[in-house]
């Protein structure tokens, strides 16, 4: 079985302005078909919206999710296969 390379980029849509800072855990996740995998990340600031996109090689970003007051919306059928929750109390 091949490995996967599946890319995470994280953007964010700020709100009123306020500084944020973005930390992920790591900036890519290479795993086999059948595995599942974990990418933590991190914001300090304000923000309303979190996005999250996977990056193929030789395919262009498709965004999966994105987190709205502690929510996660999925796109497509990307509910079967990704999930999201905020662990933070104080906003996404």
């Amino acid at each position: 079985m091949f490995p996967l390379q599946v890319i995470f980029l994280a953007s964010l849509i700020c709100s009123y302005g306020d500084a944020l800072v973005l930390t992920q855990s790591e900036p890519s996740k290479t795993r086999e078909e059948t595995k599942s995998a974990s990418i933590k990340c991190h914001v300090t600031g304000t923000t309303t919206v979190i996005h999250w996109y996977r990056h193929k090689p030789g395919e262009g970003p498709e965004r999966i999710l994105y987190l709205s007051a502690g929510k996660a919306v999925y796109d497509k059928e990307s509910e079967k296969k990704f999930s999201a929750r905020q662990e933070s109390t104080k906003g996404i």
